[in-house]
């Protein structure tokens, strides 16, 4: 029985692979793709201690800047623009202000 098993054996044949063809990719041009651009806002959102300590930044340098009329309270919080993040930023950098001594 094992000389019988032994004989019936399967056989594999192993031959190369015929080359693939490479399809270029189709392109359609009558599909339009639709592409929706949220508008770009420069404003941001803080909170009442960030607001608290530029106003007194403001008032000890006596510096204000046009972009602070466009300030606005949003739910508890305040929208400012980019510009008086920046004034904010630059206020901070300058240091304490020094006055002249007589």
């Amino acid at each position: 029985m094992l000389l019988m098993m032994l004989c019936a054996s399967c056989t594999i044949t192993v031959k190369p692979l015929s080359p693939q063809q490479h399809h270029k990719p189709r392109i359609h041009h009558h599909h339009r793709r639709v592409v929706v651009h949220k508008p770009q806002t420069d404003a941001h959102t803080v909170d009442a201690n960030w607001m608290a300590k530029y106003k007194e930044l403001e008032t000890e340098y006596g510096h204000t800047v046009p972009a602070d009329q466009e300030i606005k309270p949003k739910n508890g919080k305040f929208s400012v623009p980019q510009s008086v993040i920046d004034h904010f930023g630059d206020m901070v950098r300058a240091g304490p202000v020094v006055s002249p001594t007589p």
